[in-house]
This record gives C-alpha cells, structure tokens and sequence, in this order.
C-alpha cells in the first residue's frame, strides 16, 4: 500500500514534468487521432499470425 501511495503521491519525477510541460507548450507531438490510428495498427502489425 505504501508503494501505492508513493507512486500517486510522486507521479512524475522533476525531469520529466518538466519535458512534458514544454512539449505541450511548443504544441509538439502527433495529434491525438493520428496516434491512436498508429496504436491500432501496431497492435494489428505485432499480433502473432497463425
């Protein structure tokens, strides 16, 4: 449980709130749509065939 605790209470290290405070200030990264369209078809692609 402590863990638990610990991992809410301290979610994001310094580093790397800080990286992603100004990744979303610059406006960087893929849009949302287009990143959950690359999930898909990475789940699709490493699905093993049969």
């Amino acid at each position: 449980m402590s863990l638990l605790n610990n991992v809410i209470d301290h979610a994001l290290d310094d580093g790397y709130a800080e990286a992603t405070a100004r990744r979303a200030a610059e406006g960087g990264g893929l849009p949302r749509n287009l990143r959950a369209k690359l999930g898909v078809a990475a789940g699709f692609c490493s699905r093993p065939s049969s």
